[in-house]
């Protein structure tokens, strides 16, 4: 993928701008960038936290594969961050759907918004600030790798003169075009398996609070050839999910 980059100071919201950009026929591969943003998007319409030090972009996409398979670059997204953070030699796992998690604290968020000829993949990820968020354990890259070496003060004191959310921004742009390629030429099978490998909760009890209201409870078996969660319940049915949110008991 050839990446055209447009920084910004500050945006409303790079997704909000890269829709505009897209609708005027902007290329793919077309990535804007903000230092800040004055009113972040995330999942269920959920406000963003944007301290400046952090990455927010959001990349146009023209997907040559059918428009019922584009919600799978949710997985494509989670596992390019996830392949940032092993650039940094961290340890990390996904929760379903599209959560990146370091011991446990979100580390990143993803925003997918969609039209007739393109899909706009937004990406936010805690390099150096950690912002609050309701209800949610955070971290930022940096946290994560000072806490890797806090035993060489030096090692990590020499990093965070060079870590900085365009270093960032970099690594991601190789790791999406890897992943993002790979679903274009396979489909979702590779990326399923590589998501599943990293899955948090496998076998495990959970709760997911459907967009409804309505609590669905029972054991995560995995996630089907779309990406839809399957969950089997206490009377041993098999329940599938396409959207919610999860929690593990």
């Amino acid at each position: 993928m050839i990446f055209s980059v447009q920084i910004f100071d500050e945006l409303e919201s790079t997704n909000t701008t890269a829709l505009e950009r897209a609708r005027e026929n902007a290329d793919e591969g077309t990535i804007i960038v903000a230092k800040r943003q004055s009113f972040g998007r995330g999942r269920n319409n959920r406000v963003w936290s944007s301290p400046v030090g952090n990455l927010y972009c959001s990349t146009i996409l023209r997907p040559q594969r059918d428009q019922q398979e584009w919600g799978q670059l949710s997985f494509v997204c989670a596992l390019s961050i996830g392949s940032v953070l092993d650039d940094f030699s961290l340890e990390w796992k996904l929760k379903w759907p599209n959560d990146v998690l370091c011991r446990g604290a979100k580390v990143s968020g993803i925003l997918l918004e969609k039209e007739s000829n393109f899909i706009i993949a937004g990406i936010g990820i805690n390099v150096l600030q950690v912002p609050h968020v309701e209800g949610r354990i955070v971290t930022s890259i940096w946290q994560e790798y000072t806490a890797l070496q806090q035993q060489s003060l030096l090692i990590a004191s020499a990093v965070e003169r060079i870590l900085d959310a365009d270093q960032v921004r970099l690594a991601l742009q190789k790791h999406l075009t890897y992943w993002y390629d790979l679903w274009q030429e396979q489909g979702f099978q590779p990326i399923r398996d590589a998501w599943l490998q990293k899955a948090v909760g496998l076998n495990n009890r959970l709760k997911v609070s459907l967009p409804s209201g309505k609590i669905v409870e029972g054991v995560m078996l995995g996630i089907d050839a779309q990406g839809v969660l399957e969950i089997k319940t206490g009377d041993d049915m098999l329940e599938k999910i396409t959207a919610g949110d999860v929690f593990f008991d």
